[in-house]
């Protein structure tokens, strides 16, 4: 089967029309429908994020630097501004490729394989002046790819286990994401996107067990630590955009549940435990290269219990 549509939006903040076009191609080529390929193009505008255009309807910002001892000021202090010229502006937009292959091997096993590739156009990006003022630029282009393997298996009608591993790549032409709380005295480059993780591993499953007829479950996911940027004492980048990573992420979720009859209903309740490992898995970091705990890492959440009281069926 192949088919085509067109999408049409408008656009109030930059007074656009949008016109966006998709193709997509599903094929059975067994008669028993144990396979398929899809194949699947289309052009897609992205919404704008109204916090950028917040910046530049924001205060200026003035950043006075002392020296070691904190007593002298060192040069002439800064002031940066956000600025926006809309005359010049599009609705970033994005060509979305995918291909994706699923096939049933055996009674209860499924197997299939996906990719991706995503490309961005006309993304927003702000650009250092040589007066310390940003101005939104439109030359931003972010790359996505990725190619996914999966394998799923049902033991009878309770029981069944998944595992999903993802290789991927997320760059930026113009990685740098200045704000007024967050400023990076630097000039746009290429690198990772914040978000970049080259692996990640899913697997989940849940099956009865004897004891107390109880459902066991467990989830646990591991993927490549996210990068960030380095900086010094004058908010000037150290390095390549992005060029340091987060530790490696890995969280093991156990649960179990019991079912019972109570008040003409059927109740269920379970008992979690999050990151039963007790793995730090930090979100923060002091990036700071001045800074004497310079590459310390702290937050995100260690092991955790949990649990929940639900009707199943009245």
């Amino acid at each position: 089967m192949l088919s085509g549509g067109i999408r049409g939006d408008w656009d109030r903040l930059i007074q656009d029309s949008l016109v966006q076009p998709r193709l997509a191609m599903n094929w059975l080529p067994a008669s028993n429908g144990n396979m398929k390929f899809t194949i699947a193009w289309g052009e897609h505008y992205q919404p704008i994020n109204l916090a950028i255009f917040g910046l530049a309807m924001d205060q200026q910002r003035t950043d006075t630097f002392y020296d070691a001892a904190g007593t002298t000021i060192v040069g002439a202090p800064v002031v940066t501004t956000f600025v926006i010229q809309r005359g010049t502006l599009f609705q970033p937009r994005s060509y979305n490729t995918t291909a994706e292959w699923d096939e049933k091997i055996l009674k209860s096993t499924y197997i299939g394989a996906a990719f991706l590739l995503r490309e961005g156009r006309d993304a927003y990006a702000w650009e250092l002046q040589p007066s310390g003022q940003f101005t939104l630029e439109r030359s931003r282009e972010d790359r996505y790819t990725s190619g996914e393997f999966w394998v799923r298996h049902a033991f009878g009608e309770t029981s069944e286990v998944m595992v999903d591993y993802t290789r991927s790549r997320a760059t930026s032409n113009e990685v740098l994401d200045p704000s007024i709380s967050a400023l990076l005295f630097a000039a746009q480059q290429p690198g990772p996107l914040a978000w970049d993780a080259p692996n990640r591993l899913l697997s989940r499953g849940w099956t009865p067990i004897p004891w107390g007829k109880l459902l066991f479950s467990y989830f646990v996911e591991y993927h490549t630590g996210f990068p960030f940027n380095a900086i010094n004492e004058e908010q000037q980048l150290v390095g390549a955009a992005n060029s340091l990573r987060f530790p490696d992420y890995l969280s093991l979720n156990l649960g179990l549940e019991k079912r019972f009859r109570f008040h003409k209903r059927d109740w269920a309740i379970r008992g979690a435990a999050i990151n039963i490992t007790g793995r730090q898995n930090p979100i923060d970091v002091v990036n700071n290269v001045d800074a004497p705990n310079f590459g310390t890492f702290g937050g995100g959440k260690t092991r955790a219990f949990t649990a929940r009281l639900r009707i199943v069926k009245q």
